[in-house]
């Protein structure tokens, strides 16, 4: 997840850079609506890349003889601070 953040980002100042360079409004335009785009999706990814991050360092461990419901409880509701302070919780599996 890290590396899909990192790639965002170097497409992300790569928009900026032509939206501070550049002398063509559509261009120009084009950058800034790309800029949006990618501004947006690493908000989006940022709370689930949190939620990753706290799941590796507990080292959760799965058995297999738990069944598939109960090791996929152990990866929902990983509690994650938000963007306003708030605690947000976060579904890192789909629910079955």
């Amino acid at each position: 997840m890290k590396k899909a953040s990192d790639a965002i980002q170097k497409v992300l100042d790569n928009a900026e850079y032509i939206i501070a360079n550049t002398e063509s409004n559509v261009d120009r335009a084009l950058s800034i609506k790309k800029s949006d785009k990618y501004v947006k999706q690493l908000a989006k990814i940022k709370p689930y890349y949190q939620a990753l991050s706290r799941i590796v360092m507990q080292r959760i461990w799965l058995d297999f003889d738990d069944g598939v419901k109960v090791n996929y409880a152990k990866f929902q509701g990983i509690e994650v601070d938000g963007d306003d302070e708030k605690k947000q919780m976060i579904n890192l599996l789909a629910k079955i």
